[in-house]
């Protein structure tokens, strides 16, 4: 899970990893920038595709990040 909203309605950076097996963790990496409403999209390489958005003023975001899970990095993506 990537970004998001917190209860007073900020938009959040933070990432977390699911595995049902297992609790979730944070990966103790955040994106660039804050997205709620994004997508996310896991690759065949493992790699997860996050687009789209909005920011905390509600603006739509043009740009997506990947994360690759082996290295708990986000980098741009497309840019």
């Amino acid at each position: 899970m990537v970004g998001g909203e917190n209860s007073s309605g900020s938009i959040l950076s933070s990432a977390e990893l699911f595995d049902h097996q297992r609790e979730p963790s944070r990966t103790g990496q955040r994106q660039r920038d804050g997205r709620a409403f994004q997508t996310a999209t896991l690759l065949k390489n493992g790699s997860v595709l996050i687009a789209g958005g909005v920011n905390n003023g509600g603006s739509a975001i043009y740009s997506a990040d990947l994360y690759v899970p082996s290295s708990e990095k986000f980098t741009a993506y497309g840019r």
